[in-house]
């Protein structure tokens, strides 16, 4: 009896167009520049395309190779849906930009208790926003994020 191209594509564990990602994991690529973020602006991670798609967030790396953003400012950056919060960006992360990557958790790109396996709100979109501090850093810098999301809803 002949195998289909399907099932002894299967066998040998190798994927075929049936297959489907059950994780649905994608990274963003995402800059956040003070110039977008000055005057309470945002960058979009993601836009879900439903009202009830909901993500959660996997990994976040802060690219090294940034420009710093402008001293005299005092802006820390969140990711965040407008209910969670996942990291905050100290201002001195921001005003020194990193020359190598930096994984989620270092002091540059920290944990927040709690929030590492909470979803986000359903069809909100996930953005990168100044959160605390009064004086935005006079549109100049810029930084770049990995952010792995995965779908869960």
């Amino acid at each position: 009896m002949a195998l289909g191209t399907r099932t002894v594509r299967r066998r040998a564990g190798l994927k075929t167009k049936a297959d489907k990602n059950p994780a649905d994991l994608r990274w963003y690529e995402v800059t956040a520049t003070a110039a977008l973020l000055d005057g309470a602006g945002t960058v979009a991670v993601k836009v879900p395309t439903t009202a009830t798609a909901q993500y959660k967030v996997r990994d976040i790396k802060l690219i090294g190779g940034g420009t710093n953003f402008a001293s005299g400012g005092d802006r820390t950056l969140s990711l965040t849906d407008g209910t969670t919060t996942w990291t905050t960006v100290p201002n001195a992360s921001l005003e020194t930009a990193p020359t190598a990557s930096v994984p989620w958790g270092n002091t540059a790109i920290p944990f927040l208790t709690g929030t590492a396996d909470t979803a986000s709100a359903a069809g909100a979109t996930i953005r990168f926003q100044y959160a605390g501090g009064t004086t935005d850093h006079s549109a100049t810098g810029s930084i770049k994020f990995h952010v792995l999301l995965e779908r869960v809803a």
